[in-house]
């Protein structure tokens, strides 16, 4: 709210002579909220900044480089039953859990929903997103209420224009980690590919 100062000494409708608020296009917030505005941005921050170090695939980013892809995390509720993402919906993002469970699964030739796993705190989920555009391999659904951050691929997109080592980095361990979980489900893949396809 500004503080408008009068030069001349004649009375506003029974306000003080030498000065009126003026409100309404002109109002601002109080210096001390803007503060606390700030502190509370700082805050949350951190707090991302200290989930993110928990996720196996940041685990080799150091502070610095956390409190960057932090300042692109963005806080999100998904209430117990709702999809993440859904098989075949075009990905632009991926997620790491702050708290809660998530169920994957997949549609199977019969049209009848398979699960494949439950991913806890910490857990990321969809990183492949951020390499390409293109649709889902499975269905993300909160078993209970849960909150994750959501890191989407424009704002990894901006930060190789600003920030280009963290974001090579960040593809970087995205591309190492989709190659581990290659290895990890080689077996159950191709099990799973041969049953997708009706050859059991």
């Amino acid at each position: 709210m500004w503080v408008v100062e009068r030069g001349d000494h004649r009375s506003h409708q029974g306000s003080t002579p030498e000065r009126f608020l003026w409100r309404g296009a002109f109002s601002c917030p109080p210096r001390s909220s803007l503060i606390g505005n700030a502190l509370g941005r700082r805050s949350v921050g951190h707090e991302n900044a200290s989930i993110l170090k928990a996720c196996p695939l940041l685990r080799s980013f150091t502070e610095t480089g956390l409190q960057i892809i932090a300042a692109i995390a963005e806080p999100k509720q998904v209430p117990a039953g709702a999809p993440l993402f859904v098989e075949q919906m075009i990905g632009d993002s991926f997620f790491v859990i702050v708290e809660g469970l998530v169920r994957l699964t997949v549609r199977g030739p019969n049209g009848r929903e398979v699960d494949l796993v439950t991913l806890g705190p910490f857990e990321s989920l969809g990183e492949a997103a951020i390499l390409r555009s293109g649709p889902r391999l499975c269905t993300a659904i909160a078993d209970i209420p849960t909150r994750v951050l959501e890191i989407a691929r424009r704002d990894v997109a901006a930060l190789q224009r600003t920030k280009p080592q963290a974001a090579l980095k960040l593809m970087i361990a995205v591309v190492d980690r989709l190659a581990d979980r290659t290895l990890e489900a080689t077996p159950d893949l191709r099990e799973f590919v041969a049953w997708k396809s009706g050859a059991h």
